[in-house]
């Protein structure tokens, strides 16, 4: 009779049972159910039905899962005689004598004993022939031949089977599980497991048991970048695990119940331990650690995720749709939206609620990340970084537990020194990837022949890019796409660089009359920022300013403007009178501009420009529950002040004078004071401005070209030293990368590559990574903290908690019980003592 001992030991309850009880448990209602020969159901021997009642399959084990098996309940099944695997027997067998069975076979095949017959008759000696010519075997013969020559060449070099055993062995599996799934696997289990050809150090440093065919290439062992690491993938897990754990989201946090062991076994960090129940506390407590927010906190940083966040058009995803306030979870967020969260996202969203030294780390790695995820990357930088992430590696172990750190946590060790090698990461991450996988799912129309789908698309597709080629630059192909935004081409080539710039209007444009003022603003910035002006400039400062000494920036600045002292004609009039004398040396359209714009403009409510699409505070909030915003201005200004502002109004200009006729779109903004409404942190790469603030300055205005499009993050967190401060952060266009140009290389070290563009917050500062020492993160973890109410983790402390009670010294550390619920705790029991704990209990909402 078989020991059913493990029906009632092996099983608790409904949620704690053993692998053991499951498997067995599975085996022993298929074979009650095949017993009945499909007739009638089975009884049930539950301690509800106690073989009273007949049920199906999933009904038997639904009800020996909630209510155990019946009492006194035999059976005459040996499962360990019955479940024995036939793979692993036919290995038994076949070990170390993998040859003998096949050898055995066609050795009994060839020398086979025949029925006993008459010995023949004599012959006469046949006459002598001369020897037969060697003839090519018949097909079949061939093969015979070529079988017994298998069964004598192993399978591969060094093993100890066998080609035709291998085959025979896959037969038999095939005949067995009818080419399925799990024959397949069984096949490569028979054949593809090295037993005599095994790698050095198999099953000691590692479990490799094949190696790729491209390692066998003769170039091989030339190349200094064989692998490549997944930036996309690798970003994507270590943001999700930041984002998990931080926001402390139940089931997905890496901060558990047994991280929280391992810390007590492995970590010097006393006040993160857990809390045996002791005094009122009547549960386990899990102390808060100072880098998670608490529920208020979180539903603050949620509420900001979902009605603050918003993005320029077609930056990322729109992350609130995911957001669910009831729940407290976020969901739906692909590997681009925890790109941009822990980029863009994550500094501002957890700044003040964490501590600062914290918050720094994660804003460090924040900025490593953006800073090698640049479109153009500057070597320089790149080994900057090579050389201080393993320390940002060593300050992020310093504050997160152990179980924290999975393998895509240590890989970014290595992606520095892969875009050294490789080049930017753009060319390399799965991004580009992925998008020819959609492509490739929407071309597969007949699911049934899907090569032949994607083979033939794939054919028309190089066909028509091949005979597009040679279309001209006016007609959309696939090497001259439409672009995502408008850009109206200028009738006439102006020479004047400054009209070489085109944009184009995203909307009806209304009639504007300007201002005198404002016309002379708007053409002294015109002319100002014209090289073909700067000759007059100088000219007009020799016959205007009385003095020897040259004029200051701010005394030139009213010169231009106001003219000099007890003479009324400042730059705009006076070069207005140069452009109107016969003998000057001015092209038509500079003559053309000299004479000024028509007060009559354009005034537009959006416009496109540099990749960029603009719209004005007032249409930004006259949109219905908008989920984008692109106000959003900055450009740089000439006493190298970063200048960040909204767009106000959108002017098109028009210079009409004889038969030139010019056009040309300038900006108006509310700029931000560049000095009092700003501040910048180069370590972190992060620049804050003060939207309350307003520029003094009457020049407000800036040519469509010129400016380049930010968006701005307010604190969710509003302290007193965060309040009124917005993280501001640059937008790249949308299109190809720009053309290098002559200026690009001027500057250029060809040893050291100083000078290079290598990012789009390229003036927000350089990597520098801060020394951080550790702190005590659990300041407050004994008043702060949650009940453990999983019945998981109550069951695997208590065990813990008993097994420590068991033992005067503490056991040594097994790492193979780690992150398991079978991991001691090597801290001793605390001595009793009432302590009233602040208890956030987790809810089924996620708060």
């Amino acid at each position: 009779m078989a020991d059913n001992g493990w029906m009632y030991n092996e099983r608790v309850s409904a949620t704690e049972k053993t692998a053991e009880w499951t498997r067995k448990t599975h085996f022993l209602v298929n074979e009650l159910a095949r017993g009945t020969k499909g007739l009638v159901r089975a009884l049930c021997p539950c301690v509800r039905c106690v073989k009273r009642q007949r049920r199906g399959k999933d009904e038997m084990y639904r009800h020996l899962l909630q209510y155990g098996y019946m009492h006194g309940y035999v059976t005459e099944i040996d499962f360990d005689e019955r479940e024995r695997d036939r793979g692993e027997v036919m290995r038994q067998r076949l070990n170390g004598n993998e040859y003998d069975g096949i050898r055995d076979f066609l050795d009994d095949l060839v020398h086979a004993d025949v029925p006993d017959s008459p010995p023949p008759e004599p012959e006469a000696p046949p006459e002598p022939e001369a020897p037969p010519e060697p003839e090519e075997p018949e097909p079949t013969a061939k093969a015979f031949y070529g079988m017994i020559v298998a069964a004598k060449k192993p399978l591969y070099e060094g093993a100890t089977i066998s080609q035709l055993d291998a085959i025979s062995q896959c037969l038999a599996d095939k005949t067995r599980y009818n080419t399925t799934r799990e024959g397949f696997e069984a096949s490569l289990k028979t054949t593809a497991t090295p037993t005599g050809h095994q790698f050095e150090g198999y099953g000691v440093t590692h479990n490799w048991t094949h190696e790729a065919a491209l390692t066998k290439l003769e170039y091989y062992k030339d190349l200094e970048l064989p692998h490549n690491i997944d930036v996309m993938h690798t970003v994507k897990n270590v943001a999700e695990s930041i984002f998990h754990t931080c926001l402390n989201i139940p089931g997905k946090s890496k901060d558990n119940v047994k991280a929280r062991v391992d810390v007590e076994i492995l970590c010097d960090r006393e006040k993160l331990h857990m809390k045996r129940p002791i005094g009122r506390q009547k549960n386990w407590f899990k102390p808060h650690a100072n880098f998670c927010l608490d529920s208020i906190q979180k539903k603050e940083a949620f509420r900001w995720l979902k009605y603050v966040v918003m993005f320029p058009d077609g930056y990322c995803s729109n992350m609130s749709k995911g957001v669910n306030l009831s729940t407290g979870k976020v969901t739906g967020l692909k590997s681009h939206d925890y790109h941009i969260w822990i980029q863009r996202l994550m500094p501002v969203m957890l700044r003040g609620y964490i501590p600062e030294k914290v918050w720094r780390v994660l804003a460090q790695l924040s900025h490593f990340f953006r800073t090698l995820c640049a479109k153009q990357i500057c070597p320089k930088v790149i080994e900057k970084l090579q050389d201080t992430v393993p320390e940002l590696l060593c300050n992020l172990e310093m504050i997160f537990p152990p179980g924290f750190f999975t393998p895509m946590a240590h890989l970014i060790v290595h992606l520095a020194n892969e875009a050294l090698l490789g080049g930017p990461v753009q060319f390399r991450w799965q991004f580009c990837i992925e998008r020819e996988f959609k492509y490739i799912r929407k071309i597969t129309g007949n699911k049934a022949k899907i090569e032949a789908c994607i083979a033939e698309a794939i054919c028309l597709r190089e066909m028509a890019d091949a005979a597009t080629t040679y279309y001209p630059d006016d007609v959309p192909t696939q090497h001259n796409p439409v672009t995502r935004y408008n850009v109206d081409v200028p009738e006439n080539d102006p020479k004047l660089q400054l009209f070489q710039f085109p944009g184009g209007k995203a909307g009806k444009g209304t009639k504007y009359k300007l201002e005198n003022e404002e016309k002379d603003c708007i053409m002294l910035y015109v002319l100002m920022n014209m090289k073909e002006v700067v000759p007059f400039v100088s000219e007009f400062t020799d016959e205007m300013w009385p003095y020897d000494e040259l004029p200051q920036p701010s005394e030139m600045d009213t010169l231009l403007k106001e003219g000099a002292p007890g003479i009324n004609k400042n730059f705009v009039s006076w070069f207005m009178k140069k452009g109107r004398e016969r003998n000057v040396d001015m092209i038509d359209e500079l003559k053309c501009v000299s004479q000024g714009c028509s007060r009559e403009v354009t005034k537009y409510e959006k416009y496109d420009v540099n990749g960029f699409r603009f719209h004005t505070e007032t249409h930004q909030k006259g949109r219905a529950n908008p989920k984008t915003i692109n106000t959003g201005v900055f450009t740089k200004g000439a006493n190298n002040f970063d200048y960040y502002g909204r767009l106000q109004s959108v002017y098109e200009l028009t210079f009409n004078r004889t038969n030139v006729q010019l056009n040309i779109v300038v900006f108006k903004c509310h700029w931000f004071d560049p000095i009092g409404g700003q501040r910048s942190d180069k370590s972190i790469g992060l620049v804050e401005v003060k939207p309350s603030t307003t520029y003094s300055g009457a020049d407000v205005f800036v040519v469509a070209h010129q400016a380049k499009q930010v968006y701005y993050l307010p604190y969710p967190c509003q302290k007193a030293e965060l309040k009124g401060w917005e993280v501001v952060f640059q937008v790249s266009p949308h299109g190809n990368l720009p053309i290098p140009s002559e200026d690009d290389y001027n500057n250029i070290d060809p040893v050291t590559y100083e000078g290079i563009f290598y990012q789009e917050e390229q003036d927000f500062g350089e990597y520098i990574l801060e020394p951080f020492v550790q702190q005590d993160l659990g300041n407050d973890a004994e008043t702060r903290g949650e009940s453990v109410v999983d019945l998981k983790d109550i069951s695997m402390l208590e065990k813990l908690l008993e097994a420590n009670d068991n033992y005067d010294e503490p056991p040594p550390i097994d790492p193979s019980t780690l992150y398991s619920q079978d991991s001691d705790s090597d801290s001793e029991p605390e001595k009793e003592k009432e302590t009233e704990y602040e208890s956030e209990s987790e809810s089924d909402d996620g708060w």
